[in-house]
């Protein structure tokens, strides 16, 4: 299996990249990623759910700025983002995907700390493990196995693999924010946890 990552991102021309760049965006002519991000709907709705649980601003933020890109396109007459738009079902405005990689600790340079970016790693490999060193932490990373926490606050990494394994990075991107005049949601506390009733058609996006 190739190692080559994909880039899926809702505003890749709106951030100034070209159609050049190394990492193909979905909002091309490609119909077969387009199919693909179709048949993702309902995982990336899940997801979704979890980050409307985890991190209730950084979903409403998240939802807010696909509201508002989607008003930019009907303005614009952008039929290209306003296609894909249809069909992109998760408040995350980006998405990576990366085969077979192993990464060694790092943080996410493009990141912000007070979000959280969520790791779904699919296949059939050997046991592997999720590090965090600083937290000390090792977590199992079986096939199936959905991880959120801060990218850009927590220095991680995974080795190499012993078998196919596909990981899914959803993540937000500031410019993004910036692009639609968004604010970036802040750190979460204790008291943003605690229960609260949910509107009929909340989790809607």
């Amino acid at each position: 299996m190739s190692t080559t990552p994909l880039v899926c991102d809702t505003a890749w021309f709106q951030q100034g990249r070209g159609v050049g760049d190394h990492c193909s965006p979905c909002k091309t002519e490609n119909t077969s990623t387009r199919e693909w991000v179709d048949q993702m709907s309902n995982t990336n709705a899940l997801l979704s759910a979890i980050l409307h649980v985890i991190h209730l601003q950084m979903y409403a933020d998240g939802r807010e700025v696909l509201i508002h890109l989607g008003k930019q396109a009907e303005q614009q007459a952008d039929l290209d983002m306003s296609s894909i738009l249809l069909i992109w079902s998760s408040t995350y405005s980006s998405m990576s995907m990366m085969v077979n990689r192993a990464t060694c600790y790092h943080r996410d340079i493009n990141g912000q700390d007070p979000w959280y970016d969520m790791l779904v790693t699919v296949g059939d490999y050997l046991p592997l493990d999720f590090v965090i060193p600083m937290l000390n932490l090792q977590l199992h990373y079986n096939p199936g196995t959905i991880i959120a926490f801060s990218g850009s606050a927590l220095e991680h990494g995974v080795g190499a693999v012993d078998g196919d394994r596909a990981c899914l990075v959803y993540y937000m991107c500031a410019n993004i924010h910036q692009l639609v005049h968004v604010p970036m949601c802040q750190s979460l506390w204790m008291d943003n946890l605690q229960p609260r009733p949910v509107a009929t058609g909340e989790l809607l996006i």
